[in-house]
């Protein structure tokens, strides 16, 4: 047993176990999963007695309350606002409501923390404004959020001294300079604009658009202009969309292993689709190494602007001349594992050391952080996917993927156990008010080859088998072929 592990675990749980905490998430299963983890890493127990709400060392707060019981013992509060039934942009939505809480809630709250001292965890996309009059722990500042803006991040790259595409930045009411940098920065397959955080973040691909030709950029900047005044042009880059995540510390940043991000095209729309990720994939290794360094030297370019702390993500494409990044998220990004076991039969829960050592709580030695977290995550091979349908299943169906892995053929969907290790699980189910398929790949999932294409051909069967209602994608690497 690595005693840094174990010494690692006990210190973020010193942290958490003698203080009182609100947890904050879209929706109440979410909240759940996060209380579940605090739980653990605190050794809290859900209280047993009638007095439920005000003895238990935990309360959740959820925006949408998907799941009318699922807290496992401790109690959740709901907001009950309705769903737009677009994940992100309820995900999006949690700031806002957090800020304004309705009176009830905030009376409950109040009577299980009269004198306002619990903290409160919230989700990474959040800043560390207070909530209900109570401080967050280990929440970003804003000024951090800031350079998660697509366009502001062109300076941070140019002080960490990274190799990147050309790009301009073009006012959406410009027209015809959008069309004269649109002609100048095209590739064999057109650009890619970023829309500015005018109106506030944006994720999952949803600010993202691709511009095949110049009749295709009047109809963006359409799109676009109502909720952002400018865009970051760069030529589209052909490549596998990818991103790596590093962790600033006083001294150094440490950092984890390339994850391919699986990003697809809808061709009639022209947009993204930001489907989740991998870490099966192996990028060859110099380029791993390329990597690696690059984010280490954001990592020192955010420490010295603004002191940053904690987790980062940059997220770019793995293209024939090398790694070129598209954007940095000053945040815990969802390709890192939530946690990582160790030992002992316990775990490490990453997220919650992530809010450590923003807070200052918890500081790590890098080299011996550096080590286990990489060796970890190579032995430990993670992922899915996730994609819209338009189909309605009568309930949740789920069933699992087989086929030989070596060759990528898929045999068919077996809801029952069989000799044949599978490929992937697939669940078709409701989330919020829409429907996905969710797909989480197996032990026998091929690792070293990108897993976007496999991804979508276990869809195509899926929904060939069960008529879910897939958009009609490619893998956005395709196009490099």
């Amino acid at each position: 047993m690595d005693a840094f592990e174990t010494t690692l675990r006990d210190r973020i749980a010193d942290v958490y176990r003698n203080d009182r905490w609100i947890c904050i998430a879209t929706f109440a299963a979410h909240v759940a999963r996060i209380m579940e983890h605090v739980a653990e890493t605190a050794g809290f127990e859900a209280p047993s007695d009638d007095e439920h709400l005000r003895s238990s060392p935990l309360i959740g707060l959820a925006v949408h309350d998907r799941d009318p019981d699922p807290t496992g013992g401790f109690p959740i509060l709901s907001l009950d606002r309705p769903s737009s039934g677009d994940v992100v942009a309820d995900l999006l939505e949690t700031p806002s409501a957090m800020a304004d809480l309705p009176p009830g809630i905030a009376d409950e709250l109040d009577a299980w923390d009269p004198d306002r001292t619990a903290g409160v965890l919230v989700p990474p996309i959040m800043t560390n404004e207070p909530v209900a009059g109570r401080p967050v722990f280990g929440g970003r500042p804003s000024l951090w959020a800031a350079l998660e803006d697509k366009l502001a991040v062109l300076d941070l790259w140019a002080e960490a001294g990274l190799t990147t595409a050309p790009a301009e930045v073009v006012a959406l009411a410009d027209r015809a300079a959008l069309v004269s940098a649109h002609s100048r920065l095209a590739g064999p397959n057109g650009t890619v604009w970023a829309a500015d955080n005018r109106k506030g973040m944006h994720g999952g691909a949803a600010g993202t658009h691709w511009v095949p030709s110049a009749e295709a950029a009047a109809r963006v900047a359409d799109r676009l202009a109502a909720d952002h005044g400018h865009v970051r042009i760069m030529p589209y880059l052909d490549g596998v969309p990818c991103s790596i995540h590093g962790i600033v510390l006083d001294d150094a940043t440490v950092t984890s292993r390339p994850n391919e991000m699986l990003v697809y095209l809808d061709e009639s729309e022209h947009r993204f689709r930001y489907c989740r990720f991998s870490s099966h994939w192996d990028p060859p290794a110099d380029s791993r190494a390329a990597m690696i360094e690059a984010a280490k030297a954001v990592g020192r370019a955010l420490r010295t602007r603004v002191g940053f702390r904690g987790v980062f993500s940059l997220d770019g494409v793995l293209t024939a001349d090398g790694f070129r990044p598209t954007e940095v998220n000053p945040r815990y990004g969802s390709a890192l594992p939530l946690t990582l076991p160790i030992g002992d039969g316990r775990t490490i829960n990453l997220v919650m050391l992530d809010r450590a050592i923003i807070a200052g709580s918890v500081r790590p030695d890098a080299a011996r952080l550096q080590s286990w977290l990489v060796a970890n995550l190579d032995r430990r091979r993670h992922g899915g996917a996730s994609f819209a349908t338009t189909g309605t299943p009568d309930e949740t169906r789920s069933g699992t993927v087989v086929g030989d892995a070596d060759d990528l053929t898929l045999t068919g969907i077996d809801t029952e156990s069989d000799d044949t290790p599978p490929v992937a699980s697939v669940t078709w189910l409701p989330v919020g008010a829409r429907h996905r398929l969710e797909i989480s790949f197996a032990d026998a999932f091929p690792v070293g080859p990108p897993a976007a294409p496999l991804a979508l051909r276990i869809a195509r069967l899926v929904d060939r088998e069960w008529e879910v209602g897939l958009e009609d994608l490619v893998p956005a690497l395709a196009l490099a072929r």
